[in-house]
């Protein structure tokens, strides 16, 4: 019973391994907390299946910001913020920033729509 406890354990580490490296390696401290996504000046939707999530990286002066993972979780925004799933089923990612100039997509599998229609890089002058 013992070994095969090692052998999860040691399975569940090394998937974790896997998809932490999928969303860009290493792991840096989050940005602290912003504005609710919603209620932000620049925001990006996100419609998805996936059982784990990478949010895209948005990159300009001070960027900074909040996460609704669209099943009840919220946190800061951070360049590399990733999020696992209990189902397949469709989540609605809301990524809402300040400051932003691109907002740039690593991966698009699983994903079924993406609202981009209130981020302008403009919104972002004068930050």
């Amino acid at each position: 019973m013992e070994t095969m406890k090692n052998n999860v354990a040691v399975s569940c580490a090394a998937l974790a391994a896997l998809l932490f490296a999928a969303c860009g390696g290493e792991k840096t401290d989050p940005v602290p907390p912003g504005p609710d996504p919603v209620g932000a000046g620049q925001q990006v939707r996100i419609t998805h299946y996936n059982l784990y999530y990478c949010v895209p990286a948005f990159e300009g002066a001070d960027v900074r910001g909040a996460i609704d993972w669209g099943d009840g979780a919220k946190e800061p925004y951070a360049a590399d913020a990733a999020h696992t799933y209990r189902n397949t089923m469709a989540h609605e990612v809301v990524v809402g920033v300040e400051g932003a100039r691109t907002v740039t997509f690593a991966d698009l599998t699983g994903v079924d729509h993406i609202d981009l229609s209130r981020f302008a890089a403009d919104a972002a002058e004068g930050q």
